[in-house]
């Protein structure tokens, strides 16, 4: 896994306002995150554009869908590409 990809789950995790969805949304990035493409500006694109996750491509929907629902995951997702943030 990425240092950008471990850098957005740990803050993703450490989201006080994160809803159900941003919830879901972490716990299928962790369960799934060794078969996750990089994380850059064509990350959320992947999910509809080739397989990610051969062995269930139920999970790219699910994914797909929880992305454009998740607050949390675009605010930690825009400090961690654009440099915003060190750790």
């Amino acid at each position: 896994m990425s240092d950008n990809m471990n850098k957005l789950l740990l803050l993703m995790s450490e989201d006080e306002n994160a809803t159900r969805t941003d919830r879901a949304l972490y716990l299928l990035l962790c369960q799934f995150e060794d078969k996750l493409p990089e994380l850059d500006d064509r990350f959320h694109k992947m999910f509809r554009q080739v397989d990610v996750i051969d062995e269930y491509p139920q999970v790219d929907m699910a994914i797909w869908h929880l992305l454009h629902e998740s607050g949390s995951f675009w605010r930690c997702y825009d400090e961690v590409v654009k440099g915003e943030i060190d750790l």
